[in-house]
C-alpha cells in the first residue's frame, strides 16, 4: 500500500511528518528521563556476544540508508528544484555538529535519535509520491546521515581495552556491498521509485533491522564520546571521496557496463568480485604480520593509477577495478588499526576531519558534474585526479602510520560469510538474467514511434519514477521510442541504469549513445531488431553541455531498413546559433537516406530558422502533414511551446499523430503511427 499526496495536499503532509516527530522525539524524552526505560545493561551475556559478533552491522545498515538518501536527494534537487543543490550539500557537512548534540543529547541517545531519524526519512519517502516531500524528506535523511557518521566510525570501548583495530571498516565495506545487491537484483532502480510492494517490504525490513541493531548498540555504561589522536583522526579524511569513488564508478553497474561494453548483468558480477576482493582484502590486513615498506607505496600506486584508468573502455580494466577494491579493503584495515587506540573523552577530531571529507565529497561532485548540469563553470576532468591522489596518499599514510603501533587486529569471520552470501546471490541473479531469452516479435507495418524526453525520469509531481516512465510507453503500444536526457548511472540522476532497466521492464532492444560524458544522453528502444546502429556528436560552440545523436537501423520486414535518427539539440532561446550550426550537421549525419525518420527534442519552435533548414531539406513534419492541434509538448503541467518533433522522408507517411498528456516527466512524448507510400 502506498499513499499518493498531491501537491495541493502538501502542509498536509508537513503536519502529519510534525506529528511523527513529535511523536519519536516523545518516545526519546521518556526514554532520556524514565528511570523505567529500558536498561541495556540488563541484556542477556547471550545477547551480548551477539551485539559484540555484529556491531559491525548498524554502521551497514546506516551506509545503506545514506547512500539511498543521496540517490534520492540528487534527482530531485538537480532537476526539480536546482535551488535546494547547494543547501543539500550543505547538510551533508553537518558532522561539523555532531560534537555539540552528543554533548547535550548523550551519545547513545543521540545516536538513537540520527538513526531512527534516517530510518524513518526513507520509510516515508518510500511512501510518499511526492517530489517536493522526496525532497525534503531526503535532506533532512542526509542531515542524519551526517551526523550520525563520527558516532559510527568513532572507536569503541571493546576496541581500546584490547588494542584492537575497530570493526567500523568492515560495516562500512558490507554496507556498500549490501546496498549493491539489492540495487542490482531490481536492475539498479532505487527502492521506493514506482512503489514496488516487494521494495518497499525490503525498505521496511531494513529500518527493522536498523532499530533492532540500535537496541543492541546500547554498549554497558560506556563512555561513548571517546575519540582518537589527530594522526588518527586525519586519516578519515579519505571517507568522503571514498564514498563518492563507489557511487560514481565501483558500485556502479550503469557505468561499468557502458564504459567495459558488457551487459548489465555481467557489470553486476564485475561489481560483487570487487566487494567481495574489498572485504578479503580488509580481512587480509587484519591479520598481524610485518609488511615491508614498499607495500605501502605499491598499494597507493595501485590505487592512484586504477583511479586513473577507469575512463578507459577495456575489458581487462575490469580487472584493475577488483584489484582496487582489494587495495581499498586493505587500506581500511590500516586507517581502522590506526585511529582505534586514542583515549579522549570528546568526539572533536573525528567529526572535524569527517566534515572536511563530506566538504570533499560536495566539491569533488561539483567538480564532476558542476559545468554539465549545474551551470557552473569547473573542470570535471581534475575530478579523479585529486581522487586519486587523496585514496593513494592516505592508504601510503596508514600503512607508515601504523607501522609504529602495537594493535590486535580485529577479525571477524561473519564478515567473510556474509559477504560470500551477498556474493553468491549476485552470481546467482546475473546468471538467471544471462540466461533469458527473448522472443521474436512478428514484425507488422505501420509502425509506431516516439519521441520522449524522460527529463531523467523526474516528474514535477511524484520525484524520480521510472515505473512511471516505463508505463506511458507501453500504454502507448509504441514499437520504437526515441529518448532524450537518459542515464546509465549518472548519481545526479539516481545512480540508475535507465537504459538496461527500460529494455528489460519492455522486453525490447536497447542502444545508448552519451553525450555529456559516458553515462547521459540518447538511447532508442525497439520492439524489432536492430541491425546496426551508431551516434555522432554536434558542434558546441560556446556552450557548455555536449550534444550528439543516435542513429540505428531498424529492421520492419521491407526489402530496406528503417533509418531513426535521435537527437537532442541545444536549449534556450539565447542558444540559437549553436542549434544553427547543429542542425546542419544532423541533417550531414541523415545523409538523404530514404525511408528515414528524424526524431527528438529539437528545443526549437515553428517557423524558427533551425526548423525551417529542415523542412528545406525535404524531410516532412509529421504534425502539420496529420494537422491536429498545436502539437504544444512543454512544459508537460501545462504546455505551451512545441519542442518535440518527429519528421520522415518523403517515401513514408504519417498516418496519426498524438500528444500523450502525462506528468511522468516535463516533456510530453508525441507519437506517430508511420508506414511505406507504397503501402
Amino acid at each position: 500500500m502506498c499513499f499518493i499526496i498531491p501537491y495541493s495536499h502538501f502542509f498536509d503532509f508537513v503536519s502529519i511528518e510534525l506529528h511523527i516527530f513529535a511523536t519519536f522525539m516523545g518516545f526519546l524524552a521518556i526514554q532520556y528521563y524514565n528511570p523505567l526505560a529500558l536498561n541495556t545493561s540488563r541484556i542477556s551475556k547471550p545477547l551480548g556476544e551477539l551485539r559484540d559478533k555484529y556491531s559491525y552491522l548498524l554502521t551497514s545498515v546506516v551506509i545503506i540508508f545514506g547512500m539511498q538518501t543521496i540517490r534520492v536527494a540528487f534527482p530531485i534537487a538537480v532537476w526539480h528544484r536546482s535551488s535546494a543543490v547547494y543547501p543539500l550539500l550543505l547538510l551533508m557537512t553537518l558532522s561539523f555538529l555532531t560534537p555539540l548534540f552528543a554533548f547535550l543529547l548523550k551519545s547513545k541517545k543521540f545516536l538513537t535519535f540520527t538513526v531512527g531519524g534516517l530510518a524513518l526519512t526513507r520509510i516515508l519517502e518510500v511512501l510518499i509520491r511526492n517530489a517536493d516531500a522526496d525532497l525534503w524528506l531526503s535532506m533532512l535523511g542526509a542531515s542524519f546521515f551526517a551526523l550520525s557518521l563520527p558516532l559510527l566510525l568513532r572507536p569503541r570501548i571493546s576496541d581500546l581495552e584490547n588494542r584492537s583495530s575497530g570493526s567500523w571498516a568492515g560495516g562500512l565495506l558490507i554496507g556498500l556491498a549490501l546496498d549493491t545487491t539489492i540495487k542490482g537484483i531490481f536492475w539498479t532502480n532505487n527502492l521506493g521509485a514506482g512503489q514496488n510492494p516487494i521494495a518497499i517490504l525490503i525498505q521496511i525490513l531494513l529500518t527493522v533491522l536498523a532499530l533492532t541493531l540500535l537496541l543492541l548498540s546500547q554498549e554497558r555504561n560506556e563512555v561513548e564520546k571517546i575519540d582518537r589522536s589527530w594522526p588518527g583522526a586525519i586519516l578519515l579524511i579519505s571517507i568522503g571521496p571514498f564514498f563518492l569513488l563507489q557511487l560514481l564508478i565501483f558500485q556502479n553497474q550503469g557505468y561499468i557496463s557502458e564504459v567495459f561494453g558488457i551487459g548489465l548483468p555481467q557489470a553486476f558480477i564485475v561489481v560483487a568480485f570487487g566487494n567481495l576482493a574489498s572485504v578479503i582484502g580488509l580481512y587480509i590486513g587484519n591479520f598481524k604480520f610485518s609488511t615491508p615498506s614498499f607495500i605501502g607505496f605499491f598499494a597507493a600506486i595501485i590505487l592512484g593509477a586504477s583511479i586513473l584508468s577507469m575512463e578507459y573502455s577495456h575489458p581487462l580494466i575490469s580487472l584493475v577495478m577488483i584489484l582496487a577494491q582489494f587495495t581499498f579493503g586493505w587500506g581500511f584495515s590500516r586507517i581502522a588499526m590506526r585511529g582505534s587506540h586514542a583515549n579522549i573523552n570528546h568526539l572533536i577530531r573525528t567529526s572535524i576531519v569527517i566534515g572536511f571529507s563530506q566538504i570533499l565529497f560536495a566539491s569533488l561532485l561539483l567538480i564532476s558534474f558542476g559545468n554539465l548540469a549545474l551551470s557552473v563553470d569547473f573542470p570535471s576532468d581534475s575530478a579523479m585526479s585529486v581522487l586519486a591522489i587523496l585514496m593513494g596518499g592516505t592508504v601510503l599514510l596508514a600503512d607508515q602510520m601504523m607501522k609504529r603501533d602495537n594493535l590486535e587486529p580485529s577479525k571477524k569471520p561473519s564478515l567473510i560469510l556474509i559477504t560470500i552470501v551477498l556474493f553468491l546471490t549476485s552470481i546467482v541473479h546475473s546468471i538467471v538474467q544471462i540466461s533469458k531469452t527473448s522472443s521474436e516479435v512478428a514484425v507488422s507495418l505501420p509502425v509506431r514511434v516516439m519521441t520522449y524526453n524522460i527529463h531523467s525520469a523526474v516528474s514535477n509531481n511524484h520525484g524520480q519514477d521510472l515505473e512511471a516512465i516505463a508505463q506511458v510507453i507501453e500504454r502507448s503500444g509504441s514499437d520504437i521510442i526515441a529518448i532524450q536526457e537518459i542515464s546509465r548511472g549518472w548519481l545526479i540522476s539516481g545512480g540508475i541504469d535507465m537504459v538496461s532497466w527500460l529494455s528489460n521492464r519492455l522486453g525490447m532492444e536497447a542502444i545508448f549513445a552519451g553525450n555529456a560524458d559516458a553515462l547521459w544522453g540518447n538511447s532508442i528502444l525497439s520492439r524489432y531488431p536492430i541491425v546496426e546502429s551508431g551516434s555522432g556528436s554536434l558542434p558546441m560552440l560556446d556552450s557548455q553541455v555536449p550534444r550528439g545523436y543516435i542513429w540505428a537501423k531498424i529492421d520492419v520486414g521491407e526489402t530496406s531498413p528503417l533509418m531513426i535518427i535521435n537527437t537532442h539539440l541545444q536549449n534556450g532561446s539565447e542558444e540559437q546559433h549553436v542549434r544553427l550550426a547543429q542542425v546542419p550537421e544532423l541533417l550531414n549525419a541523415w545523409g538523404n537516406s530514404t525511408s528515414s525518420i528524424l526524431l527528438g527534442d529539437l528545443n526549437a519552435t515553428p517557423g524558427t530558422e533551425e526548423i525551417n533548414l529542415i523542412m528545406n531539406s525535404g524531410l516532412i513534419d509529421s504534425w502539420e502533414e496529420v494537422r491536429t492541434g498545436t502539437g504544444d509538448t512543454a512544459p508537460a503541467h501545462q504546455p505551451s511551446i512545441r519542442l518535440d518533433w518527429i519528421w520522415h522522408t518523403i517515401d513514408l507517411v504519417a498516418i496519426e499523430v498524438q500528444v500523450i498528456s502525462t506528468t511522468a516527466s516535463d516533456h510530453l512524448p508525441v507519437i506517430a503511427l508511420i508506414d511505406f507510400v507504397s503501402h
